[in-house]
């Protein structure tokens, strides 16, 4: 059953919209703070593009009586907090991974597990999956009175995900053991009449699914980590049919591999495909790959070595982004695809929270525009920052005589892409890109011998820069 306008629900008082107060923002480059009250280590933040642009955060918190709630915060585009509040509260145990879904052009929802009560006749006891909708916004929230899964021990999930198929029919799954579970569309009954779909993969234990749907060809797949006799990173795909399960190349390292601990970083495309971001090497990482599912090989992503957590995020246009956190140096960081996914921008660090040395679930969110939106938990609560993508500057020369003189053309480039009329400055000269992304700046004959730092700005995106040499 789809989740109409006649569905019955239950109102919640505390999910009303809360004014955030003083607009706050996590800009590029900035931090903010964006939960509330006490979040555990192993919160995931759930993150959801609203139709109308803003972020919708998601997470579970911690109430000061000791039982659990799910909270909520809006981002607006430039990365100020437009609103906090409460999803659902007063739960004696929620997930650690609520995932936020849209589920029509008027609502959105957030899907989650849990105990309610210590009550046997609470209606949210049985351990299945469960909802709480909300307009487009998602302003007001309210309990679903429909769930999501027959089987009774979703609450248990060792790493939930969800999704919706066109026309609102949501997708659940979670890892239990050595089993996936996973379950297709709302159902009135609780828990859920209509039997669930699993499947096994090895001996104990799988964990982390994620979903994602090719938007080209309609398939839905799921990802999930294995630590059994079936080690690494695996995709399997599920609907229409089910398919063959495929484990990712280079995955495992002499039979050992790294566990994401969070979501498997497994993402659709714009364009069409589904990609899978995981580290390849034991007992640290020595890269990140970036598998486009059913290839035979990976691509490398550039200075990824020592990363931990990994996150992956559609871009617009067919474009990707590839986050890490790396604890070693206590620093996010991020690099873009092209449009075609075949090669990768500049690599962008971002300093970890003021105080953080660690971060443990990292989340990010690009559709929207080429600025991807990044949430961290770094064990003192959720942090929201932003990070644009690099420029590529080059020269032609880069080297000459001063005595001579000189036309220097800049390119200016978005991996790969020219990028027209992007401002390009060295030694108090000036010029602007044209449609192949070109700049011409003339050096007269007598510049003074020396190093001269060219760059190229262009709003939107961070600086690229060239340093050009002057001899004599």
């Amino acid at each position: 059953m789809r989740l109409g306008a006649a569905m019955a629900t239950l109102a919640l008082g505390a999910g009303l919209l809360v004014s955030a107060g003083p607009a706050v923002a996590g800009a590029p480059g900035k931090w903010t703070k964006v939960s509330q009250q006490d979040v555990s280590l192993i919160a995931e933040p759930g993150l959801l593009r609203l139709d109308n642009g803003n972020l919708l955060v998601v997470y579970n918190r911690d109430q000061p009586d000791g039982d659990e709630a799910i909270g909520y915060t809006i981002v607006r585009p430039n990365g100020k907090t437009l609103a906090q509040g409460t999803v659902v509260k007063n739960w004696s145990a929620i997930i650690s991974d609520p995932k936020p879904i849209r589920i029509s052009d008027s609502r959105v929802a957030v899907v989650f597990s849990g105990i309610r009560t210590t009550s046997a006749s609470s209606p949210y006891n049985s351990g299945a999956m469960y909802s709480a909708s909300s307009g487009a916004g998602g302003g007001s929230w309210t309990l679903d009175t429909t769930s999501l899964t027959k089987s009774t021990s979703a609450y248990a999930s060792y790493g939930t995900s969800a999704l919706t198929l066109p026309g609102g029919t949501p997708v659940v799954s979670f890892p239990l053991n050595s089993s996936i579970t996973w379950h297709q569309g709302f159902d009135s009954s609780n828990p859920a009449s209509a039997n669930d779909s699993s499947f096994s993969n090895g001996s104990c234990c799988l964990y982390d699914t994620k979903l994602a749907r090719d938007s080209k060809s309609g398939e839905t797949f799921i990802g999930w980590y294995s630590n059994g006799d079936k080690n690494g990173h695996w995709v399997r795909r599920i609907l229409p049919t089910t398919g063959a399960m495929q484990k990712a190349p280079g995955s495992t390292d002499g039979g050992s591999s790294l566990s994401p601990d969070q979501s498997v970083a497994l993402t659709d495309r714009q364009r069409g495909g589904t990609y899978l971001a995981y580290c390849r090497g034991y007992p640290t990482c020595k890269n990140i790959a970036l598998w486009k599912v059913g290839a035979a090989k990976a691509k490398t992503v550039p200075k990824s070595k020592g990363a931990d957590t990994v996150a992956v995020a559609r871009g617009p246009g067919g474009r990707l982004w590839v986050l890490w956190d790396n604890n070693s140096t206590s620093k996010i960081y991020a690099t873009s695809t092209n449009p075609s996914v075949g090669r990768f921008g500049p690599v962008r660090t971002l300093n970890l929270p003021r105080g953080s040395s660690s971060s443990y679930r990292l989340s990010a969110e690009g559709s929207a525009s080429r600025t991807v939106d990044v949430v961290v938990n770094n064990n003192s609560g959720l942090y929201h920052s932003q990070i644009r993508p690099g420029l590529s500057l080059s020269a032609s020369p880069r080297k000459w005589d001063g005595d001579r003189r000189t036309t220097v053309k800049f390119t200016v480039k978005d991996t790969g892409s020219p990028v027209a009329n992007a401002q390009v400055k060295v030694a108090g000269k000036s010029d602007r890109t044209n449609g192949q992304g070109i700049a011409k700046i003339t050096f007269g004959a007598g510049t003074r011998p020396g190093k001269y730092k060219a760059t190229a700005t262009k709003s939107g995106f961070y600086r690229g820069a060239v340093v050009l040499r002057v001899t004599r």
